[in-house]
């Protein structure tokens, strides 16, 4: 069961680069994207550990998604981001774009997501990894 929230802002700076220009028509522009940085992480109580043994017992009230927000821990670590996508379109002005690739971060110090519990070997986590999938839509200056 839940113990944490925990909300992530990457602060990355990356290059997008387009590919195959010369053989493939302007109305079609892959790219690569690579990404990377520092990520800050803030994790906040999920429910009142009144005997603060990261559990939740009877009588121990959740809290809402930010009920308990200003007791938090800031966590530190680092990110990126490995994606493929394509804009597409003839328009001067605007244009869309889909991006599909996996964004990882890594936290120096563990994030305490789940409750301590028998059938979950490590309810700490340091490294995440997610698949990504993103549609862009731009207008262009």
């Amino acid at each position: 069961r839940k113990r944490n929230y925990v909300a992530r802002v990457p602060l990355h700076l990356g290059i997008e680069r387009r590919r195959f220009r010369a053989a493939i028509e302007d109305n079609f522009r892959p790219f690569l994207q690579l990404t990377g940085g520092p990520t800050v992480g803030y994790q906040w109580p999920y429910f009142d550990d009144l005997n603060g043994d990261g559990i939740r017992d009877d009588g121990e009230d959740l809290e809402g998604a930010f009920g308990a927000f200003g007791s938090g821990e800031l966590r530190v670590g680092l990110g990126g981001t490995l994606a493929v996508g394509a804009y597409f379109g003839f328009g001067r002005r605007t244009t869309q774009g889909l991006r599909i690739g996996y964004h990882a971060a890594y936290f120096f110090e563990p994030v305490d997501l789940l409750e301590a519990d028998p059938r979950v070997a490590d309810p700490s986590k340091q490294f995440f990894g997610t698949p990504l999938v993103s549609l862009h839509l731009l207008r262009l200056w």
